[in-house]
């Protein structure tokens, strides 16, 4: 997996149908017909990573619209991008 840092440029993958209903989001992987469920905030990260964005920038934009502290934000985050790149749903450059 690679090294997830500040600098990392973030994207997701826009081949994969997805869906937000009431603040979650719905993604399928086709390869294993599998569904993923995001919450909130794993919808908000999933948002804005439309075009490539920095893990940096995206803890900046967690922290402004969910009220939460920068190294909480940051631990989260990239345990999330983390997650997702394993799925095969983000990609990491």
């Amino acid at each position: 997996m690679p090294n997830v840092n500040a600098k990392s440029l973030i994207a997701r993958l826009k081949s994969l149908p997805s869906q937000t209903v009431l603040n979650e989001t719905y993604i399928i992987t086709p390869e294993n017909t599998t569904l993923h469920r995001l919450n909130e905030v794993g919808t908000f990260v999933w948002d804005n990573t439309d075009m490539p964005e920095t893990v940096e920038n995206l803890i900046i934009k967690v922290c402004e619209r969910f009220d939460v502290e920068p190294e909480d934000a940051r631990k989260d985050v990239i345990e999330f991008i983390r997650i997702m790149h394993k799925k095969g749903l983000l990609s990491i450059s």
